[in-house]
Order: structure tokens, then C-alpha cells, then sequence
């Protein structure tokens, strides 16, 4: 029985050792970049809100900084956002493994009604990982007398 006893407890101390490692390996192994995300506030805007765009990504390795971003102007149902970043990784030069996070805001007035497309480009200056990311995401921004029209009574009726 205390055979099984000291089995058991050197796994448990084995196992968060050996786990730890092979995260630490993948980490080191995978991209270094992460696709960043967006979001718009409001989630279902109207011609009358203004508009935030959030874009937010994270880097594998302490190499990396966030630069700067350039918010486009909508033209034709298009915004184009560019994320600029760094790797300052060079060969013989090692990056400590931690992530780090970036994230920044593009700031619209009222747009009017229609369907839109936001591409976020994530740049990066680098020599391992010189290719841009890329997110996308759609939304329409509807009238605000739209909005206005649906009372309790009107969705009640949908739905019975």
C-alpha cells in the first residue's frame, strides 16, 4: 500500500511539471501572432448612435509591441483598420514566453443606414512572422425609426 501511495504522489507532482512544458513547447512552436478580434458598441447600431469599433489581439513572446493603428474612413460600406506591430526578435536573440496583449478603439460619428464591412489588418514587422493577419466583421446599421416603430405589442404579435 505505501508503494501505491508514493506512486500517486509523485504523479501528482510530476504531472503540473510535465504540463507546464509541453504548453511552454507549443507556445514556442505556434504562431507568435494571435487573429485579432473586433467588436462594435453599440451591437446593433442606428443611424443616429455613434459608433466604436475595439480591435484586440495578443503576441506569444515578449518580442512583440503594439506600434500604433490608423482608423479609415468609412467609404462605400468599407472601414479599414490598420494595427501596426514589431517583432524585435533577430537570430542569436532570445524572446521571453509570455503574452502580450494589445487592444485600441476607432471612434465613428452616426453612420447612415446601410451594411458594412470592417477589415482589420495586423501588420507585422518581423522577420519570423512577416505575413498581416486579417479579421473581418459585418453589421448593418438600421434607421432609428425602425427601432422606434417595434413597441411590446408589435413583438407580442409575432409571436403568438
Amino acid at each position: 500500500m505505501g508503494l501505491r501511495r508514493l506512486a500517486r504522489h509523485s504523479l501528482r507532482q510530476t504531472c503540473p511539471a510535465v504540463l507546464a512544458a509541453v504548453v511552454l513547447i507549443v507556445l514556442s512552436v505556434q504562431s507568435n501572432a494571435h487573429m485579432p478580434s473586433v467588436t462594435i458598441s453599440p451591437e446593433t447600431p442606428t443611424d443616429a448612435d455613434s459608433l466604436r469599433i475595439d480591435v484586440g489581439g495578443w503576441f506569444f513572446d515578449g518580442c512583440w509591441s503594439f506600434q500604433g493603428v490608423e482608423c479609415g474612413s468609412p467609404e462605400d460600406g468599407a472601414i479599414v483598420i490598420d494595427v501596426f506591430t514589431r517583432d524585435d526578435w533577430r537570430p542569436g536573440y532570445v524572446c521571453v514566453q509570455w503574452v502580450v496583449p494589445y487592444c485600441c478603439s476607432c471612434s465613428y460619428g452616426p453612420l447612415p443606414p446601410g451594411h458594412y464591412v470592417i477589415t482589420v489588418i495586423e501588420h507585422h514587422d518581423s522577420l519570423v512572422d512577416p505575413e498581416p493577419e486579417t479579421a473581418v466583421l459585418e453589421f448593418d446599421v438600421v434607421p432609428e425609426s425602425a427601432i422606434r416603430e417595434l413597441s411590446w405589442a408589435r413583438i407580442r404579435a409575432l409571436y403568438r
